[in-house]
Formats: C-alpha cells, structure tokens, sequence
C-alpha cells in the first residue's frame, strides 16, 4: 500500500468498476472452476481433520469465499478454510465443539474487522518475506504431522513413529489399502503438476473414489453432507463459555489477518511486472472480517485468504476479483447438486492430498540457501516455523519478525 492509494470505499469502488469494464467473465469463470477443484476437497479435509462435519469446509469456501471476494482490498484473493489455522480450530474443536468453532469465527470476524478500523493493515509491508517462508513450512510440517498417520491408517503419531524406527513390527499395523488410496492420489498430483489448469485434486480424488467403491475397500469416507447451506442462526454455546472463547477466538482471528495480509502480499508480487493496482490492505481485513462473521452464521470453519488457491487463481489466468467469486459460486453448485458423492471419497485419499499440500509448503532449500548466507535470517526462519509447529504461533511470529526486522536493519548498515 503507498501514501498514494484511496480510502477504502473509493479502491472498493474502483477496482469494482474496473473489473466489469475488463467483461474478462469467461477467463474468471475457468479460473474460479479451476480453484474451486482444488478447494473443494481441500475444504471437505481441513473440515475433518478438525472434528468437524465435512458441511462446515464447504459452507466455508462458498460464504467466506464469497464475502470475501465482495468486500475484500485484493484483486485475485481466494479466501476459504485455511491449513494454517487447523492447528488452533483442531484444539477449540476438542473442546467446545462445532458451535464452539462457530462463535470462535464470530471472534475472529470482529477482531479483524477491529484491525481494519484502526489500519493496522499498514504494518504488514513490515513482516520479512523470511518470516513468512518460515510460518509456511511450519503450516506444511503440521499438516504433515496431522495426516500421515491418516494416510497410513493407524493411530500412531508422528512422533511415536520416530521412535518405533527401530522395531519394524509396527509396518505390520500399516493399512496397505489406506496407503495405496493415499500414494495414488499424490502420484496423480505431482504427475499432473505442470499442467496449471487441470483439476488433478478433483480429478484424483474421483478416481480413487471409484476404485474404493467398486472394490468395497471398506475405507473410512467423509461421510453424509446435506445438499444444501445449513440454517442461519447464531452460535449456540453457553453463556459461561463466551470469555474462554474469546480467548481462544482473538488470537486466531489475528493470525487469519496476518496470514490474508501475507497472502495478499504474494500475489501482489507476483502480478507486479503487470502493473497492477496494489492490494488495499485495510479493506481487505475488512472483507475477511466480514466473510468470517457470514461463515459463523452458517456454522463454517474460519476463514483467510490462502497463497496456494490465490498463486492457482493467477496461474489458471483469473483477471479480476470476479474469478474469486465466481469459485465461491462453483462450489455452491457442487454443494447443491453432487453430495451423493462427496460422502464417498475415502479418509485416506484426502489426506494423500494434504500431505502433497503439506510437502509444497515445506521450503527446506530455501532455509538451507539462507543459512549458508544469513544466518540471522535463518534465526528468524526457524522462530516463525518452530512456532508454528509447536502451537505458539503467535509468540513465533513475533519474535521471527524482530529477528528478521534486526537481520534487515544490520544488511543496510552493511550496504551503506
């Protein structure tokens, strides 16, 4: 954001006109379709693997999706449910349950509405790009953590694993059938990867998914989604629980405003050698809050926006903000017409996507080149990650962008 750009109604108006003026519908439609492929399942996973009916993924992509797109400061921003944040949704899920994430989102909607009202979307040009490789590859090992034992078919841990290394009779307990669902699923992925504009996810998982049923593979599936948008209400928990909610709901609702803002970030850069308009970041956190106070009235998980749906939108030749919105509209479609068959995709398929999502957001090489170079740098990569992947998410964040900051400030000193 420079000094230059408008207040927030004035950009919302602008980039609304100019996105009917490009009348780009169809390359927006293709590009929302191809997004809403990889999203759908991805929404339906993240749903599960939180202890959530597979409906609240889903119910988030369309309305969060959609609000977002609306009301939201970037031009190609995707916005749906987010692997960043299961980690927090998975603990508020354990403990308070579906409503209990509910109110959670209701939290998370008036804490960024909050940030926006009082411009705190101008300190995001401040997080080093460090910081964020450093929370991403923690997002990717917690998502490893969480579904490989998912795609192995037992309860084990990944840490329990470690440990069992050394006595192979725990390869007995591996499900052969899970695997293969699984490792069929990322084969077909990473084989499929050079062509953008594929929906290799759906495609996948829609295979496997035939195979199971055909052969009464006796899978764990996702199981039974109405076939349509849950009812409109307010959350229900009880009065006792709203402060422990709060609690629980400010945090995560700062990190879905920062991991938007970063997201929003990327895509910026990588639209810069076009000349595009900035994102404004401040009406972003706004459309966020706004998506998250409409998904918490359907019972939906949370919602930011996400780097990997947003570079696919770019990729996959979306030119306005029409393309987001035109994901959330396919996807209601998909909710409206073939729940029949999203109850039959196996466990282990889902999680064989999110693994191949996990490993992508892992930047190892990445550290390694920076450690190597800028050990400092490498300093604040590891807070952000380990932070991450330890739950303190928070506390990583911050003390990996005063590294990162410091790291900065001693390169110019150096420089001048």
């Amino acid at each position: 954001m420079t000094e230059e750009q408008p207040n927030a109604f004035i950009y919302w108006k602008r980039a609304w006109g100019n996105a009917f003026r490009q009348r780009a519908f169809a390359n927006d439609a293709i590009s929302g379709l191809t997004v809403a492929a990889v999203a759908l399942p991805l929404n339906v996973a993240l749903a599960v693997t939180c202890g959530l009916p597979a409906i609240a993924g889903v119910v988030g992509g369309i309305i969060g999706g959609a609000l977002a797109a609306i009301f939201g400061g970037s031009r190609l921003q995707v916005t749906g449910p987010a692997a960043a944040l299961s980690s927090m949704v998975i603990t508020i899920s354990g403990k308070y349950g579906p409503q209990g994430v509910a109110a959670a989102t209701l939290v998370v909607g008036f804490v960024q509405m909050a940030m926006s009202f009082i411009q705190a979307g101008r300190y995001a040009r401040f997080v080093p790009e460090i910081v964020l490789a450093g929370f991403t590859t923690g997002v990717g090992l917690k998502l490893l953590d969480q579904q490989l034992p998912e795609l192995l078919g037992f309860d084990y841990s990944v840490q329990e694993m470690a440990t069992m290394l050394h006595d192979p009779q725990w390869l007995h307990k591996v499900s052969i059938t899970s695997f293969v669902a699984g490792l069929a699923v990322m084969f077909f992925l990473v084989a499929m990867r050079p062509y953008k504009r594929f929906p290799a996810a759906l495609v996948a998982l829609i295979l496997v998914t035939f195979v199971a049923q055909y052969e009464n593979s006796g899978l764990k599936t996702v199981g039974e989604i109405p076939s349509g948008l849950p009812r409109m209400m307010f959350p229900q928990i009880a009065d006792n629980m709203w402060l422990d909610i709060i609690l629980a709901g400010v945090p995560l609702g700062l990190l879905a405003g920062v991991e938007s803002l970063l997201s929003a970030s990327a895509i910026d850069r990588s639209l810069h050698a076009e000349g595009a308009a900035k994102y404004h970041p401040n009406l972003e956190l706004f459309g966020q809050g706004i998506a998250n106070l409409g998904t918490a009235l359907f019972s939906g998980l949370p919602v930011s926006g996400v780097v990997v749906r947003s570079s696919l939108n770019v990729a996959a030749g979306g030119k306005t903000r029409m393309s987001a919105l035109f994901h959330a509209l396919w996807l209601f479609l998909a909710l409206a017409f073939f729940t029949g068959y999203i109850r039959h995709v196996p466990l282990p398929a889902l999680a064989g996507l999110l693994c191949v999502i996990g490993f992508r957001l892992v930047e190892a090489k990445h550290f390694f080149d920076v450690f190597k170079n800028a050990p400092l740098e490498a300093l604040a990569f590891s807070l952000a990650c380990v932070g991450t992947v330890t739950g303190h998410l928070m506390l990583g964040l911050i003390l990996g962008v005063a590294v990162g900051l410091f790291a900065e400030w001693l390169h110019k000193r150096n420089i001048d």
